[in-house]
């Protein structure tokens, strides 16, 4: 009986000791991203109340996305899952539009090839990250406790909260923000309207699929991108249409 009992407390302890000793710097973690459509329109003031009333009246009013972080603490790439989230599937389907962000944290270098306003552009630079507040806040997301951050985006006056946890060390994140000490495992987008969660987390070798793959559009530096989007912004507030339909929000 003793001899069991012994045995059975070894084998807890060497997991134990496994689990403790898990490469966390390196693996694919799946993100669900929620966008609130009539949250969003209702905070744009350039349409109109005929338009926001019939908003109001969808039946469903958000919208969910699944997508892949493959990370090692050199490099990141964010791409669109191949796996479609049951609440979307309505018996019909859609080409998806080219999305692929790739962070060379060793280089200092950012690639983002996305589709927006008819066009693939291709965001080829030196690694831009935000200026981001560290807070004192701390919340628990898969099991990780993380530590709260904020940043601002002035192109789409967005106020931009970001959890992360340093248990995971590398900077990357979700879509195209990083540069925290440890891995971004939640973003808040303008107090709700987009929310994009961790949604699995598994630690595994990825050396591969964090490489960039081949990727064609027109290209543009992070400077010339954000400039485009302002003007795009802009023309849509003046024309009265819902700017968020052609651009990413």
């Amino acid at each position: 009986m003793k001899k069991n009992l012994y045995l059975s407390v070894l084998i807890c302890l060497s997991f134990a000791f496994q689990l403790l000793a898990q490469d966390k710097s390196q693996g694919v973690i799946t993100f669900k991203r929620k966008t609130n459509f009539r949250q969003m329109m209702m905070k744009q003031k350039s349409i109109s109340q005929e338009e926001k009333d019939r908003m109001a009246l969808m039946k469903s009013d958000t919208w969910d996305e699944k997508y892949t972080l493959f990370f090692n603490k050199n490099e990141s790439l964010y791409i669109a899952s191949d796996e479609e989230d049951e609440a979307n599937k309505y018996g019909y389907s859609w080409r998806k539009p080219e999305l692929k962000f790739h962070r060379d944290f060793k280089n200092e270098h950012q690639t983002d090839a996305i589709e927006m306003i008819g066009k693939t552009y291709l965001i080829d630079d030196s690694l831009q990250t935000p200026v981001w507040k560290i807070k004192t806040q701390i919340k628990s997301i898969e099991g990780y406790i993380c530590m709260k951050a904020i940043t601002m985006d002035t192109i789409k006056k967005q106020t931009i909260v970001a959890w992360f946890t340093d248990a995971i060390p590398a900077m990357a994140g979700p879509e195209r923000l990083s540069g925290l000490p440890g891995m971004i495992l939640e973003l808040d987008l303008n107090d709700g309207d987009v929310i994009i969660s961790a949604d699995k987390i598994e630690f595994k070798p990825v050396l591969e699929q964090t490489k960039l793959p081949k990727v064609k559009g027109k290209k543009i530096t992070e400077a010339g991108f954000q400039s485009m989007i302002a003007k795009k912004i802009k023309e849509l507030e003046e024309s009265k249409e819902y700017v968020w339909w052609s651009i990413r929000y």
